[in-house]
């Protein structure tokens, strides 16, 4: 599962590199889906199924140890302290892809905005007995991850660091 896949260019690589797995794209912007809707048909691809129900509701639907990874690349770190209610980290989200994931350790987020990182660790942090532990790195050029979305690509440009947390 993608929740939030933007313009799906990490979806679509993923589908077209293994067309024997089933891919989940969770996004409520109409023009994500569009241009994802025309790459399933450009690629004829059937591995892909998209849903524009919030990604909260979306992932609380999802029966309990059913899915193999869980990414969020780049979610929007909604800076304004007033809008921080908005981010997709929260405790809540959290503990529902902890419910919902069949191992540990299979929840990927990536940002290049160290406040929404710190944010995000200190959530962890607070709630580590209930939430479990993580890990943080700095993405570099050979990883998965690395430079994959338009904000990421624009973040790197700037010179900012891509980070990843591993839950």
């Amino acid at each position: 599962i993608e929740i939030g896949f933007g313009n799906g260019e990490f979806l679509i690589k993923k589908a077209i590199s293994n067309p024997e797995e089933l891919y989940i794209g969770v996004e409520v912007y109409l023009n994500g889906i569009i241009k994802v809707l025309q790459n399933i048909l450009d690629f004829k691809l059937k591995n892909i199924i998209l849903s524009n129900m919030n990604g909260v509701y979306f992932l609380k639907s999802i029966p309990h140890k059913s899915v193999d990874n869980i990414y969020i690349i780049n979610p929007d770190p909604w800076i304004k302290k007033k809008h921080n209610k908005r981010r997709i980290m929260t405790y809540e989200v959290i503990e529902t892809l902890n419910k919902i994931i069949k191992v540990k350790n299979s929840i990927y987020m990536t940002t290049d905005s160290e406040p929404y990182l710190n944010d995000t660790i200190k959530l962890l942090n607070e709630h580590q007995s209930s939430l479990g532990k993580y890990s943080m790195r700095v993405l570099s050029k050979n990883d998965e991850l690395y430079g994959i979305s338009r904000y990421q690509k624009k973040a790197l440009k700037k010179g900012r660091k891509i980070y990843q947390l591993l839950l």
